[in-house]
This record gives structure tokens, sequence and C-alpha cells, in this order.
């Protein structure tokens, strides 16, 4: 989530800023807009779960990329 912010222009700070307000957390709606496109994300259903630890190991031959959904939104001529 970090990550998608900081692609919005939204600062650390902002987070820390929550965080100390004892604001922290995760996001449950976030609302983006630009020129070119509009997201609404919002959470729908939040369980607490237990998991193998095997769904958190980065599988066999997975190679990492710069891209982000957000960079496949954007206009052709901003690529």
């Amino acid at each position: 989530m970090q990550k998608v912010m900081a692609v919005q222009n939204l600062k650390r700070d902002m987070l820390r800023a929550l965080d100390q307000a004892g604001c922290g957390g995760s996001f449950v709606k976030m609302t983006t807009t630009d020129k070119d496109y509009s997201m609404d994300m919002s959470l729908i259903k939040a369980e607490n779960k237990t998991f193998p630890a095997s769904m958190f190991e980065i599988p066999a031959g997975y190679t990492e990329s710069n891209e982000n959904m957000l960079y496949h939104m954007m206009p052709s001529q901003n690529k």
C-alpha cells in the first residue's frame, strides 16, 4: 500500500502522523483521481485467518518488475 501511495504523491509523513495520532493500520477506502482515470478501492471483508508459510514464499522463476497497476492504467503516451 505504501508503494501505491508513493506513486500518488502521498507522503510517508502522512502515514507517520496517522500512526502518532493512534490511527495506524490499513485503509478501508481510498479514492484516486487524475485527469485520465479514477479508481476507488474499498475493503469488502476482513478476516483473521492463519495461512501456511508456503503461501508467503516467492515462487521459483519469479522476476521482479518495476511496473505497478497504475502504470497500466495511464495513457500510452505517458509510458
